[in-house]
């Protein structure tokens, strides 16, 4: 691995080193939903026929996260990011 490169010049467009934990709150947040409407579908609270379960989207926003998307780059410029 000592001579491996990416093979699209890609990165991310702040300095964080990833969206892992991001991502980890906001799959909680959906099972969370997911399960309090469940609960109330069992309990009665709810009509089955307005039971309607939340998606991603709705509980998290992806532009919340540490990273603002990926940005291309110009590789002969910046060789050290091509590195893995």
């Amino acid at each position: 691995m000592s001579r491996s490169v990416k093979k699209n010049p890609v990165c991310g467009m702040t300095g964080a080193p990833s969206e892992k934990g991001n991502k980890q709150k906001a799959s909680r947040a959906v099972r969370k939903r997911v399960k309090q409407k469940i609960g109330e579908l069992r309990v009665g609270a709810l009509d089955p026929d307005e039971a309607i379960l939340p998606e991603p989207l709705e509980v998290a926003d992806p532009y919340d996260f540490a990273k603002d998307g990926k940005m291309r780059f110009d590789p002969k410029g910046l060789p050290k990011l091509m590195r893995k």
